[in-house]
């Protein structure tokens, strides 16, 4: 059991399937028992993501909207979604300077500051 920060690029391969979309899968699902942390604004560049799969066609209408669904779905339920404050971001960047922090573990530590 841990604690994840994911970016829309990572979070995206839950719903997209490619490299990578297994290990997100096992992080993300429910039983892990791991929380996962995204900032309000992956909403938006998931859903972006998704649409321009299906707009360029390297996904199927149908498995857009598929996708699509299911990440709105739980977009609010599943995840810990943070708005991240200037305060927050600029304390982030300190914290990753001195102890040289991952993003994962940086965010893990500053969910409680949100």
């Amino acid at each position: 059991m841990g604690a994840y920060y994911f970016d829309s690029s990572g979070l995206a391969k839950r719903y997209i399937k490619e490299v990578g979309s297994a290990w997100v899968e096992s992080l993300t699902n429910l039983t892990s028992g791991n929380e996962n942390i995204i900032s309000l604004a992956t909403g938006a560049e998931v859903a972006a993501a998704i649409c321009k799969r299906a707009r360029t066609g390297a996904l199927k209408t149908a498995d857009a909207a598929s996708a699509l669904a299911k990440f709105k779905l739980e977009f609010k339920s599943h995840y810990f979604v943070v708005n991240l404050s200037d305060q927050i971001i600029d304390r982030a960047m300190n914290l990753a300077e001195k102890h040289g922090l991952r993003g994962m573990i940086l965010f893990s530590f500053l969910r409680h500051w949100s």
